[in-house]
């Protein structure tokens, strides 16, 4: 699959072949008529209004069949590019996050939790303070010590934690993993 999303909103190339895409949409109310395709902004209360060219965040959805009346909600289509963390679920400056989202920061804490009990046994009534050591370390000086052994998620050779693990620490903190490898001893 190419990055046709990074193109959408640009003529499509001589070499350009078919595809699919994920679009971010979020559900607005139109603060005036508005027409499909629309380039529209939204205000803090999420109510969109016909935007200039520097302050368009999206449009009206193009595929519908008849103009949207003030005060009807509609589907925006945001502008490529201007999203995070796209996975059907998004995250854009201005609309909060959904439930979903939290719940899965949720799984990921919880999945964290765990993967510290298991590191650091012996600190088993402390995980939620493991965790904040681990996170800590791993953002600031990237040195981490264990205790007993090493964990099964850490790879000693590339100095870093297996996929799922990542994942986790991404949706935990909000974070992307650290570009340089972190360092990790054991204290035995």
């Amino acid at each position: 699959m190419s990055d046709t999303t990074m193109m959408l909103g640009k003529l499509a190339p001589s070499d350009a072949k078919r595809d699919a895409i994920h679009v971010a949409v979020v559900p607005v109310v139109a603060g005036c008529n508005l027409l499909a395709g629309d380039a529209v902004y939204v205000d803090k209360s999420q109510t969109a209004h016909p935007a200039g060219s520097t302050n368009t965040i999206g449009i009206v959805d193009p595929f519908l069949t008849k103009s949207v009346e003030t005060g009807q909600r509609f589907w925006l289509f945001l502008k490529p590019g201007t999203v995070t963390g796209m996975r059907h679920s998004w995250a854009h400056p201005l609309f909060p996050p959904d439930e979903d989202e939290v719940s899965q920061k949720t799984i990921s804490k919880l999945w964290l939790l765990a993967w510290c009990r298991r590191a650091w046994p012996y600190e088993e009534d402390e995980p939620n303070a493991m965790l904040g050591y681990l996170v800590g370390k791993i953002q600031s000086d990237g040195q981490v010590c264990f205790g007993t052994d090493w964990p099964s998620d850490v790879d000693r050779n590339s100095g870093t934690f297996t996929q799922e693990f990542w994942g986790h620490y991404e949706r935990y903190t909000g974070k992307t993993r650290p570009t340089t490898a972190l360092q990790f001893r054991c204290a035995c």
